[in-house]
C-alpha cells in the first residue's frame, strides 16, 4: 500500500486488520483464496462476532489483490462480487453528564491498564482520561491526540497540521483546554516526554497499546452498569455539540468540507432552527 497517501490513522487501522487477516489467510497462497473463502469469512468466521470489522478487513484484502491483478500476478480478485454485510450508520452520541461520570471513572480506575505487581499505583486511568477530555476538546481523531508533541502548543492554542486534503487547525485556548494541557505536561515519568500524552516511562501510547487500555476500561464501564461507546463517538460528540452551538465543526476537525463533517459525525436527534420569522 502507498503508506504516504494515507493519514496516521488508517495506517494504524490498517495494521490491526492485517493481523486478521493473518489469521485467516496467512497459509494460503493467494492464487488458492476463492470467493467462497471470503464469503466466509465475511459471514461465518469473522462477521459473526465482528460484521463491520469484517468489511473494513476484506476491503484491504481486496486492494491488495487488485494490486496483483495490476500487476499480472493474478487473473481474479476472490473479494470481486462478494456481499458484504450490511451496515447502518452510527448513532450513539455521548451525554455531557455521561462524559464527565465516564472521566471521573477512568480516574477512579487507573490500576486497569496493566497486570503487575505495581498495578495498584498505576495512573494509566488518568491518563487515558485526559485523552479522551483533550480529544473532545479538541474534535481531533485518536492518532493525532496521540502523537501531539509540545512542539505544537503555542502561545494561543494547539496547532495540528494538514491531514490529507484538510486544513492545518489551531484550537485556540479555552480555560478547559488549557486546564487539560497543564494537567497532562504536569504527569510525572522517567524521562521528560516530548509528546502531551505519555505513558509513565515518558514514552507516546502506539494506537495497539492505547485501544488496548481503552477496551479494558470500557468493559470495567459496562460492567458497573454503563452504556459502551467508542473513542471515535467522541469525535461524533464534538462535532455534534459544536454544529449545536452554530459553529463550523469542521473548523476544528480540519475537515476540507462541513458537508463532509455532518456526514459522518453530525448525530443530533433533533434539528434546530428558528422560524422563518
Amino acid at each position: 500500500m502507498e503508506r504516504g497517501k494515507l493519514s496516521p490513522e488508517t495506517i494504524d487501522s490498517n495494521e490491526l486488520e492485517l493481523v486478521a487477516l493473518k489469521q485467516a489467510f496467512g497459509k494460503m497462497a493467494p492464487e488458492a483464496v476463492r470467493p467462497k473463502h471470503i464469503w466466509d469469512y465475511l459471514h461465518l468466521y469473522r462477521g459473526a462476532e465482528a460484521p463491520v470489522r469484517a468489511n473494513r478487513e476484506i476491503a484491504l484484502l481486496s486492494r491488495m489483490f487488485s494490486r496483483l491483478v495490476n500487476a499480472g500476478a493474478l487473473d481474479l480478485n476472490p473479494c470481486t462480487g462478494v456481499e458484504r454485510n450490511e451496515e447502518n450508520a452510527r448513532d450513539r452520541l455521548v451525554s455531557d453528564a455521561e462524559f464527565d461520570a465516564f472521566l471521573t471513572f477512568c480516574r477512579a480506575n487507573g490500576h486497569l491498564d496493566e497486570d503487575s505487581p505495581a498495578k495498584r499505583t498505576s495512573d494509566a486511568g488518568r491518563r487515558l482520561a485526559l485523552a479522551a477530555h483533550v480529544a473532545y476538546l479538541t474534535g481531533k481523531a485518536l492518532g493525532q491526540v496521540l502523537k501531539i508533541s509540545r512542539t505544537q502548543i503555542k502561545d494561543d492554542g494547539i496547532e495540528f497540521g494538514k491531514r490529507k486534503r484538510g486544513a492545518r487547525t489551531l484550537v485556540e485556548w479555552t480555560t478547559e483546554l488549557q486546564a487539560a494541557v497543564d494537567e497532562c505536561l504536569a504527569l510525572p515519568s522517567k524521562i521528560t516526554s516530548t509528546y502531551l500524552i505519555f505513558s509513565g516511562d515518558g514514552q507516546p501510547y502506539t494506537a495497539t497499546g492505547f485501544k488496548s487500555m481503552w477496551q479494558r476500561m470500557m468493559n470495567a464501564w459496562e460492567e458497573a452498569g454503563n452504556e459502551r461507546f467508542t473513542f471515535h463517538d467522541l469525535r461524533a460528540k464534538t462535532v455534534t455539540d459544536t454544529t449545536e452551538a452554530g459553529r463550523k465543526a469542521s473548523d476544528l476537525t480540519g475537515h476540507r468540507t462541513e458537508a463532509v463533517v455532518s456526514k459522518v459525525y453530525d448525530r443530533r436527534r433533533i434539528r434546530k432552527a428558528p422560524a422563518a420569522r
